[in-house]
């Protein structure tokens, strides 16, 4: 399981999102709206070939609040800002170790 990794990297994500609305618009102005640049940072949970998964906010019960999957498509830079940072408290310590997680 992924979780059984006690250290992991703090990363900040410059890649290309989508723009949307539910507003109306004509098509003139539809047209001016193009994909923007934007810069996540956070906890990098999981790669694959096709994408990265970070997460925002990590509770001690293994619950994530908030994450983003990026599609590796649209990522243009990825900067490690930390190596081997615990996420887990001594709560989750006792976890990892009776093998639940």
């Amino acid at each position: 399981m992924i979780l059984k990794r006690k250290k992991i990297k703090v990363i900040e994500v410059k890649w290309i999102d989508t723009v949307s609305s539910m507003e109306e618009f004509s098509f003139e102005e539809l047209i001016e709206y193009t994909p923007t640049t934007s810069y996540s940072m956070g906890y990098l949970f999981y790669e694959h070939k096709d994408y990265i998964v970070i997460a925002f906010m990590v509770h001690n019960n293994y619950q994530v609040k908030h994450f983003e999957s990026i599609p590796r498509e649209c990522i243009k830079e990825i900067k490690i800002l930390q190596k081997g940072v615990s996420i887990f408290n001594a709560y989750g310590e006792e976890m990892l170790k009776s093998g639940k997680y």
